[in-house]
Protein backbone atom coordinates (compact mmCIF):
# COMPACT_ATOMS: atom_id res chain seq x y z
CA UNK A 1 0.00 0.00 0.00
CA UNK A 2 1.17 3.41 -0.54
CA UNK A 3 2.82 5.78 2.00
CA UNK A 4 1.43 8.85 -0.05
CA UNK A 5 -1.54 10.12 -2.20
CA UNK A 6 -2.30 13.53 -3.98
CA UNK A 7 -5.23 15.10 -4.33
CA UNK A 8 -6.27 17.71 -6.53
CA UNK A 9 -7.14 21.01 -5.47
CA UNK A 10 -10.47 22.38 -6.78
CA UNK A 11 -10.85 25.28 -4.23
CA UNK A 12 -10.79 28.77 -4.71
CA UNK A 13 -7.99 31.15 -3.27
CA UNK A 14 -10.27 32.93 -1.33
CA UNK A 15 -11.60 29.53 0.73
CA UNK A 16 -9.31 29.01 3.33
CA UNK A 17 -11.61 27.68 6.06
CA UNK A 18 -12.14 24.97 2.99
CA UNK A 19 -8.47 24.02 2.35
CA UNK A 20 -8.14 23.94 6.72
CA UNK A 21 -11.34 21.43 6.64
CA UNK A 22 -9.79 19.63 4.12
CA UNK A 23 -6.09 18.91 5.91
CA UNK A 24 -7.75 18.34 8.96
CA UNK A 25 -10.32 15.74 7.47
CA UNK A 26 -7.10 13.91 6.12
CA UNK A 27 -5.41 13.94 9.09
CA UNK A 28 -8.25 12.20 11.11
CA UNK A 29 -8.31 8.93 8.09
CA UNK A 30 -4.80 8.89 8.87
CA UNK A 31 -3.43 11.20 6.18
CA UNK A 32 -1.05 14.13 7.32
CA UNK A 33 -0.41 16.79 4.86
CA UNK A 34 3.79 16.94 4.13
CA UNK A 35 3.93 19.19 0.42
CA UNK A 36 2.05 21.39 -1.97
CA UNK A 37 1.82 21.19 -5.83
CA UNK A 38 0.47 23.78 -8.34
CA UNK A 39 -2.82 21.72 -8.03
CA UNK A 40 -2.79 19.37 -5.72
CA UNK A 41 -1.53 18.69 -2.01
CA UNK A 42 0.36 15.58 -0.95
CA UNK A 43 -0.26 13.70 1.92
CA UNK A 44 1.97 10.70 3.92
CA UNK A 45 0.38 7.86 5.63
CA UNK A 46 0.64 8.28 9.63
CA UNK A 47 -1.69 7.77 12.76
CA UNK A 48 -5.00 9.30 12.64
CA UNK A 49 -4.65 12.63 14.87
CA UNK A 50 -7.22 15.41 15.48
CA UNK A 51 -4.88 18.51 14.45
CA UNK A 52 -6.12 22.34 13.58
CA UNK A 53 -4.68 23.76 10.47
CA UNK A 54 -4.53 26.96 9.37
CA UNK A 55 -3.89 28.65 6.01
CA UNK A 56 -2.27 32.24 6.01
CA UNK A 57 -0.78 34.22 2.88
CA UNK A 58 2.34 36.00 2.60
CA UNK A 59 2.46 38.07 -0.43
CA UNK A 60 6.02 37.99 -1.64
CA UNK A 61 5.47 33.87 -1.35
CA UNK A 62 7.19 32.69 -4.94
CA UNK A 63 7.12 28.68 -6.04
CA UNK A 64 10.38 29.44 -7.71
CA UNK A 65 12.51 30.94 -5.10
CA UNK A 66 13.18 29.48 -1.65
CA UNK A 67 11.98 31.34 1.48
CA UNK A 68 13.49 34.69 2.04
CA UNK A 69 14.36 36.24 5.76
CA UNK A 70 10.65 37.90 6.16
CA UNK A 71 9.08 34.83 5.27
CA UNK A 72 11.08 33.01 7.79
CA UNK A 73 10.43 35.48 10.50
CA UNK A 74 6.57 35.02 9.55
CA UNK A 75 7.08 31.49 10.39
CA UNK A 76 9.09 31.47 13.52
CA UNK A 77 6.69 34.25 14.78
CA UNK A 78 3.76 31.41 13.86
CA UNK A 79 5.66 29.27 15.99
CA UNK A 80 5.55 30.99 18.55
CA UNK A 81 2.09 30.79 19.31
CA UNK A 82 1.93 26.81 18.71
CA UNK A 83 1.33 27.09 14.83
CA UNK A 84 3.63 24.63 13.20
CA UNK A 85 4.71 25.46 9.50
CA UNK A 86 3.58 22.82 7.42
CA UNK A 87 4.62 23.35 3.54
CA UNK A 88 3.77 25.97 1.49
CA UNK A 89 2.68 26.52 -2.19
CA UNK A 90 3.23 29.76 -3.61
CA UNK A 91 2.35 32.61 -1.45
CA UNK A 92 0.12 30.41 0.40
CA UNK A 93 1.61 29.10 4.07
CA UNK A 94 -0.16 26.17 5.89
CA UNK A 95 0.41 25.68 9.80
CA UNK A 96 -0.60 22.78 12.00
CA UNK A 97 -1.55 23.53 15.89
CA UNK A 98 -1.96 20.31 17.65
CA UNK A 99 -3.46 21.97 21.02
CA UNK A 100 -6.51 21.10 22.17
CA UNK A 101 -7.91 24.61 22.08
CA UNK A 102 -5.16 26.60 20.05
CA UNK A 103 -5.71 30.57 19.87
CA UNK A 104 -6.56 30.93 16.45
CA UNK A 105 -3.93 32.43 13.58
CA UNK A 106 -5.94 34.99 12.15
CA UNK A 107 -7.18 38.01 14.74
CA UNK A 108 -7.79 40.61 12.45
CA UNK A 109 -10.82 40.65 9.91
CA UNK A 110 -10.50 43.71 7.97
CA UNK A 111 -6.66 42.77 7.69
CA UNK A 112 -7.60 39.12 6.74
CA UNK A 113 -10.14 40.33 4.17
CA UNK A 114 -7.92 42.94 2.74
CA UNK A 115 -4.98 40.16 2.47
CA UNK A 116 -7.04 37.35 0.69
CA UNK A 117 -9.04 39.63 -1.53
CA UNK A 118 -5.27 40.76 -2.92
CA UNK A 119 -4.25 37.09 -4.02
CA UNK A 120 -7.87 36.44 -5.26
CA UNK A 121 -7.84 39.28 -7.11
CA UNK A 122 -5.20 38.68 -9.01
CA UNK A 123 -6.75 35.24 -10.05
CA UNK A 124 -9.63 37.15 -10.68
CA UNK A 125 -7.62 39.27 -13.50
CA UNK A 126 -6.44 36.20 -14.85
CA UNK A 127 -9.86 34.64 -15.39
CA UNK A 128 -10.78 37.78 -16.54
CA UNK A 129 -8.42 37.87 -19.53
CA UNK A 130 -9.12 33.91 -20.64
CA UNK A 131 -12.86 35.80 -20.49
CA UNK A 132 -11.98 38.04 -23.26
CA UNK A 133 -9.98 35.66 -25.11
CA UNK A 134 -12.45 32.88 -24.82
CA UNK A 135 -15.06 35.57 -26.06
CA UNK A 136 -13.29 36.42 -28.73
CA UNK A 137 -12.22 33.40 -30.45
CA UNK A 138 -16.02 32.17 -30.22
CA UNK A 139 -17.10 35.00 -31.82
CA UNK A 140 -14.75 34.24 -34.79
CA UNK A 141 -15.60 30.59 -34.50
CA UNK A 142 -19.16 31.72 -35.27
CA UNK A 143 -18.64 34.23 -37.94
CA UNK A 144 -16.63 31.89 -39.70
CA UNK A 145 -19.41 29.40 -39.64
CA UNK A 146 -22.39 31.46 -40.43
CA UNK A 147 -20.05 32.89 -43.53
CA UNK A 148 -19.87 29.66 -44.81
CA UNK A 149 -22.74 27.12 -43.55
CA UNK A 150 -21.93 24.48 -45.79
CA UNK A 151 -18.76 24.17 -44.06
CA UNK A 152 -20.56 23.71 -40.65
CA UNK A 153 -22.98 21.06 -41.45
CA UNK A 154 -20.37 18.98 -42.60
CA UNK A 155 -17.66 19.52 -39.98
CA UNK A 156 -17.81 18.71 -36.46
CA UNK A 157 -15.22 21.86 -35.80
CA UNK A 158 -18.58 23.70 -36.16
CA UNK A 159 -19.69 21.67 -33.04
CA UNK A 160 -16.83 21.50 -31.21
CA UNK A 161 -14.79 24.57 -30.86
CA UNK A 162 -18.14 26.56 -29.97
CA UNK A 163 -18.74 23.78 -27.26
CA UNK A 164 -15.61 24.27 -25.56
CA UNK A 165 -15.04 28.09 -25.79
CA UNK A 166 -18.63 28.13 -24.44
CA UNK A 167 -17.55 26.55 -21.66
CA UNK A 168 -14.08 28.10 -21.42
CA UNK A 169 -16.24 31.66 -21.55
CA UNK A 170 -18.76 29.92 -18.41
CA UNK A 171 -15.81 28.98 -16.73
CA UNK A 172 -14.66 32.45 -16.29
CA UNK A 173 -17.49 33.83 -15.71
CA UNK A 174 -18.25 31.79 -13.31
CA UNK A 175 -15.17 32.47 -11.71
CA UNK A 176 -15.27 36.15 -11.83
CA UNK A 177 -18.75 35.82 -10.09
CA UNK A 178 -17.98 33.85 -7.66
CA UNK A 179 -15.33 35.87 -6.56
CA UNK A 180 -17.26 39.09 -7.17
CA UNK A 181 -19.88 37.65 -4.37
CA UNK A 182 -17.19 36.24 -2.04
CA UNK A 183 -15.96 39.74 -1.86
CA UNK A 184 -19.10 41.86 -1.53
CA UNK A 185 -20.15 39.30 1.67
CA UNK A 186 -16.46 39.23 2.65
CA UNK A 187 -15.90 43.00 2.95
CA UNK A 188 -19.23 43.60 4.83
CA UNK A 189 -18.55 40.86 7.93
CA UNK A 190 -15.27 42.31 7.52
CA UNK A 191 -16.55 45.99 8.35
CA UNK A 192 -18.69 43.97 11.27
CA UNK A 193 -15.70 42.58 13.14
CA UNK A 194 -16.60 39.09 11.63
CA UNK A 195 -14.46 36.44 10.01
CA UNK A 196 -16.58 35.12 6.28
CA UNK A 197 -16.80 31.60 6.11
CA UNK A 198 -17.43 30.95 2.06
CA UNK A 199 -18.55 27.49 1.77
CA UNK A 200 -21.42 27.48 -0.86
CA UNK A 201 -19.90 29.84 -3.07
CA UNK A 202 -16.45 28.14 -2.97
CA UNK A 203 -18.13 24.31 -3.62
CA UNK A 204 -20.13 26.07 -7.03
CA UNK A 205 -16.83 27.81 -7.58
CA UNK A 206 -14.61 24.55 -7.47
CA UNK A 207 -17.54 22.77 -9.35
CA UNK A 208 -17.64 24.92 -12.13
CA UNK A 209 -13.97 23.67 -14.08
CA UNK A 210 -15.59 20.56 -13.94
CA UNK A 211 -17.64 21.23 -16.62
CA UNK A 212 -14.98 21.54 -19.40
CA UNK A 213 -13.86 17.29 -18.40
CA UNK A 214 -17.76 16.90 -19.30
CA UNK A 215 -17.06 18.71 -22.42
CA UNK A 216 -14.54 17.13 -23.58
CA UNK A 217 -16.45 13.71 -23.18
CA UNK A 218 -19.18 14.69 -25.05
CA UNK A 219 -16.31 15.86 -27.65
CA UNK A 220 -15.05 12.52 -27.73
CA UNK A 221 -18.48 10.81 -28.19
CA UNK A 222 -19.26 12.99 -30.45
CA UNK A 223 -16.03 11.81 -32.80
CA UNK A 224 -16.74 8.29 -31.88
CA UNK A 225 -20.25 8.57 -33.57
CA UNK A 226 -20.05 10.54 -36.37
CA UNK A 227 -16.32 9.98 -37.30
CA UNK A 228 -14.41 12.07 -39.50
CA UNK A 229 -11.51 14.31 -39.37
CA UNK A 230 -12.40 17.32 -37.30
CA UNK A 231 -8.72 18.02 -37.48
CA UNK A 232 -9.50 21.89 -36.39
CA UNK A 233 -10.88 20.32 -33.25
CA UNK A 234 -8.47 18.06 -32.45
CA UNK A 235 -5.90 20.66 -32.42
CA UNK A 236 -7.68 22.43 -29.70
CA UNK A 237 -7.64 19.70 -27.89
CA UNK A 238 -4.23 18.59 -28.25
CA UNK A 239 -3.38 22.42 -27.45
CA UNK A 240 -5.45 22.18 -24.36
CA UNK A 241 -3.14 18.80 -23.28
CA UNK A 242 -0.03 20.45 -24.08
CA UNK A 243 -1.02 23.48 -21.68
CA UNK A 244 -2.02 20.79 -18.92
CA UNK A 245 1.02 18.46 -19.44
CA UNK A 246 3.31 21.68 -19.73
CA UNK A 247 2.00 22.84 -16.70
CA UNK A 248 2.28 19.91 -14.98
CA UNK A 249 6.13 19.51 -15.89
CA UNK A 250 6.83 23.25 -15.01
CA UNK A 251 5.12 22.28 -11.62
CA UNK A 252 7.03 19.47 -10.63
CA UNK A 253 10.23 20.70 -11.68
CA UNK A 254 9.98 23.88 -9.94
CA UNK A 255 8.72 22.34 -6.67
CA UNK A 256 11.79 19.54 -6.48
CA UNK A 257 14.24 22.61 -6.97
CA UNK A 258 12.36 25.06 -4.64
CA UNK A 259 12.92 22.03 -2.40
CA UNK A 260 16.54 21.52 -3.38
CA UNK A 261 16.75 25.39 -2.47
CA UNK A 262 18.24 26.39 -6.02
CA UNK A 263 18.48 29.89 -6.84
CA UNK A 264 15.31 31.53 -8.66
CA UNK A 265 17.37 32.48 -11.74
CA UNK A 266 17.93 28.65 -12.06
CA UNK A 267 14.64 27.31 -11.16
CA UNK A 268 12.60 29.45 -13.58
CA UNK A 269 15.21 28.79 -16.18
CA UNK A 270 14.78 24.80 -15.55
CA UNK A 271 11.04 25.15 -15.22
CA UNK A 272 10.84 27.03 -18.66
CA UNK A 273 13.26 24.34 -20.26
CA UNK A 274 10.64 21.85 -18.85
CA UNK A 275 7.54 23.56 -20.15
CA UNK A 276 8.99 23.74 -23.62
CA UNK A 277 10.23 20.49 -24.12
CA UNK A 278 6.50 18.96 -22.81
CA UNK A 279 5.34 21.37 -25.11
CA UNK A 280 6.94 20.13 -28.07
CA UNK A 281 6.35 16.41 -27.29
CA UNK A 282 2.41 16.87 -26.77
CA UNK A 283 3.04 18.99 -30.34
CA UNK A 284 4.53 16.08 -31.96
CA UNK A 285 2.47 13.07 -30.79
CA UNK A 286 -0.50 15.41 -31.56
CA UNK A 287 0.85 15.43 -35.19
CA UNK A 288 1.29 11.55 -35.10
CA UNK A 289 -2.41 11.28 -34.32
CA UNK A 290 -3.31 13.90 -37.01
CA UNK A 291 -1.29 12.53 -39.66
CA UNK A 292 -2.81 9.55 -42.10
CA UNK A 293 -1.58 8.56 -44.98
CA UNK A 294 -3.26 9.14 -47.88
CA UNK A 295 -5.01 5.79 -49.80
CA UNK A 296 -7.04 5.65 -53.02
CA UNK A 297 -8.04 1.93 -52.52
CA UNK A 298 -11.30 2.87 -51.03
CA UNK A 299 -11.44 5.84 -53.02
CA UNK A 300 -14.87 5.80 -54.80
CA UNK A 301 -13.51 7.24 -58.19
CA UNK A 302 -9.48 7.49 -59.42
CA UNK A 303 -8.18 8.65 -62.27
CA UNK A 304 -7.34 5.29 -63.11
CA UNK A 305 -11.43 4.36 -63.42
CA UNK A 306 -11.39 7.31 -65.70
CA UNK A 307 -8.31 5.90 -68.25
CA UNK A 308 -5.80 7.82 -67.32
CA UNK A 309 -3.48 5.52 -66.96
CA UNK A 310 -2.17 3.52 -63.49
CA UNK A 311 1.07 6.15 -63.37
CA UNK A 312 1.68 6.31 -59.53
CA UNK A 313 -0.02 9.63 -59.21
CA UNK A 314 0.19 12.13 -55.76
CA UNK A 315 -2.71 11.82 -53.72
CA UNK A 316 -4.62 13.92 -50.89
CA UNK A 317 -7.77 12.88 -49.57
CA UNK A 318 -9.38 14.35 -46.62
CA UNK A 319 -12.74 14.11 -44.75
CA UNK A 320 -15.04 15.29 -42.07
CA UNK A 321 -18.19 14.04 -40.94
CA UNK A 322 -20.88 16.19 -38.31
CA UNK A 323 -24.39 14.44 -37.35
CA UNK A 324 -26.01 16.44 -40.09
CA UNK A 325 -23.77 15.54 -42.73
CA UNK A 326 -20.59 14.22 -44.07
CA UNK A 327 -17.69 15.38 -46.40
CA UNK A 328 -15.05 13.25 -48.75
CA UNK A 329 -12.75 15.34 -50.70
CA UNK A 330 -10.46 13.86 -52.88
CA UNK A 331 -7.36 15.03 -55.39
CA UNK A 332 -5.12 13.17 -57.76
CA UNK A 333 -3.01 15.06 -59.86
CA UNK A 334 1.10 14.62 -60.86
CA UNK A 335 3.70 16.56 -59.03
CA UNK A 336 6.99 17.39 -61.33
CA UNK A 337 9.33 18.22 -58.76
CA UNK A 338 7.77 15.98 -55.51
CA UNK A 339 9.37 12.95 -54.29
CA UNK A 340 5.76 11.41 -54.92
CA UNK A 341 6.26 10.71 -58.52
CA UNK A 342 9.16 9.76 -60.80
CA UNK A 343 10.45 11.47 -63.64
CA UNK A 344 7.75 10.47 -66.45
CA UNK A 345 9.01 8.26 -69.51
CA UNK A 346 9.49 10.14 -72.92
CA UNK A 347 5.85 10.74 -74.27
CA UNK A 348 4.28 9.73 -71.50
CA UNK A 349 1.11 11.82 -70.68
CA UNK A 350 0.92 12.33 -66.93
CA UNK A 351 -1.09 15.44 -67.11
CA UNK A 352 -4.70 14.10 -65.90
CA UNK A 353 -5.92 15.39 -62.77
CA UNK A 354 -9.01 15.02 -60.98
CA UNK A 355 -10.61 16.69 -58.12
CA UNK A 356 -13.72 15.79 -56.73
CA UNK A 357 -15.90 16.74 -53.32
CA UNK A 358 -18.73 14.28 -52.21
CA UNK A 359 -21.36 16.54 -49.60
CA UNK A 360 -23.74 13.18 -48.27
CA UNK A 361 -26.60 14.22 -45.86
CA UNK A 362 -27.28 12.06 -42.69
CA UNK A 363 -30.54 13.77 -42.27
CA UNK A 364 -32.79 14.26 -45.56
CA UNK A 365 -33.65 17.57 -44.44
CA UNK A 366 -30.20 18.92 -44.62
CA UNK A 367 -29.55 17.69 -48.90
CA UNK A 368 -31.39 21.10 -49.74
CA UNK A 369 -29.01 22.91 -47.67
CA UNK A 370 -26.29 21.15 -49.09
CA UNK A 371 -27.24 21.81 -52.77
CA UNK A 372 -27.80 25.12 -51.84
CA UNK A 373 -24.44 25.32 -50.89
CA UNK A 374 -22.76 23.92 -53.57
CA UNK A 375 -24.41 25.84 -55.92
CA UNK A 376 -24.32 28.83 -54.45
CA UNK A 377 -20.11 28.14 -54.20
CA UNK A 378 -20.47 28.83 -57.61
CA UNK A 379 -23.14 31.16 -58.66
CA UNK A 380 -22.99 33.01 -61.87
CA UNK A 381 -20.39 30.15 -63.13
CA UNK A 382 -22.73 27.26 -63.15
CA UNK A 383 -25.25 26.49 -66.43
CA UNK A 384 -27.39 23.26 -66.26
CA UNK A 385 -26.62 20.50 -68.42
CA UNK A 386 -28.17 16.91 -69.18
CA UNK A 387 -28.13 14.95 -65.71
CA UNK A 388 -28.66 11.74 -67.74
CA UNK A 389 -25.14 10.23 -68.93
CA UNK A 390 -24.02 10.79 -65.14
CA UNK A 391 -26.76 9.28 -63.27
CA UNK A 392 -27.64 12.37 -61.67
CA UNK A 393 -31.18 13.91 -60.62
CA UNK A 394 -29.43 17.28 -61.60
CA UNK A 395 -26.22 18.48 -63.24
CA UNK A 396 -24.67 21.86 -63.70
CA UNK A 397 -21.46 22.06 -65.95
CA UNK A 398 -18.80 24.96 -64.93
CA UNK A 399 -16.36 26.24 -67.08
CA UNK A 400 -14.02 27.85 -65.08
CA UNK A 401 -10.83 28.62 -66.18
CA UNK A 402 -10.35 31.39 -63.22
CA UNK A 403 -9.89 28.08 -60.62
CA UNK A 404 -7.36 26.79 -63.02
CA UNK A 405 -9.60 24.07 -64.06
CA UNK A 406 -11.08 23.68 -67.38
CA UNK A 407 -14.31 22.15 -66.67
CA UNK A 408 -16.34 21.06 -63.92
CA UNK A 409 -19.46 19.58 -63.00
CA UNK A 410 -21.66 19.70 -59.88
CA UNK A 411 -23.66 16.50 -59.85
CA UNK A 412 -26.95 16.02 -57.31
CA UNK A 413 -27.91 12.32 -56.35
CA UNK A 414 -30.85 12.89 -54.23
CA UNK A 415 -28.88 11.83 -50.70
CA UNK A 416 -25.43 13.46 -52.06
CA UNK A 417 -24.07 15.99 -54.00
CA UNK A 418 -20.61 16.04 -55.60
CA UNK A 419 -18.37 18.97 -56.83
CA UNK A 420 -15.90 17.38 -59.52
CA UNK A 421 -12.92 18.79 -61.19
CA UNK A 422 -11.53 16.83 -64.56
CA UNK A 423 -9.16 18.66 -66.72
CA UNK A 424 -10.13 16.46 -70.07
CA UNK A 425 -12.83 15.63 -71.54
CA UNK A 426 -15.52 13.39 -70.59
CA UNK A 427 -16.35 10.19 -72.72
CA UNK A 428 -19.78 8.19 -71.95
CA UNK A 429 -17.83 5.14 -70.57
CA UNK A 430 -16.32 8.66 -68.16
CA UNK A 431 -19.69 9.64 -67.35
CA UNK A 432 -20.33 5.77 -66.65
CA UNK A 433 -17.65 5.38 -64.13
CA UNK A 434 -18.56 8.34 -62.70
CA UNK A 435 -22.48 7.21 -62.17
CA UNK A 436 -21.42 4.07 -60.68
CA UNK A 437 -18.89 5.61 -58.22
CA UNK A 438 -21.57 8.05 -57.12
CA UNK A 439 -24.58 5.89 -56.25
CA UNK A 440 -26.22 6.66 -59.67
CA UNK A 441 -27.01 4.91 -62.97
CA UNK A 442 -25.83 5.60 -66.51
CA UNK A 443 -28.08 6.40 -69.18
Amino acid sequence: MSRYRRIFDLLPVYDKPGEAGLFESMAAKGWELCGGGRWSWKFRRAEPAKARYAVAYYARGSEYAPPDSDELAFRELCARTGWEFVCSRGYMQVFVNRAADPLPLDTDPELEFELTDRMARKNALVAAAALAISLLLLWRTLGAALGDRLAALVSMDALILPLLLSGLVLCALGDIICWALWRSRARAAAERGEFYASRRIARVNAAIPLLLPVLLALCALGWLICGGGGRESMRVVINAAAVLAAGAAGAAVSSRLKAAEASRGKNVALSALAVFVTCVAVAVLGALLIWREPDSSDAPLTISDLGGGDYDYAVYIETDASPFAELYSYEERYVPFGGACPEPAPGEDVSARLSYSVYRARIPSVYPELREGVLWAHQGLTEPCDAAPFGAKEAWHIEESFFGVEQAWILCYGGSVVYLEYNRGLSAENCAAIAAAFGGESA
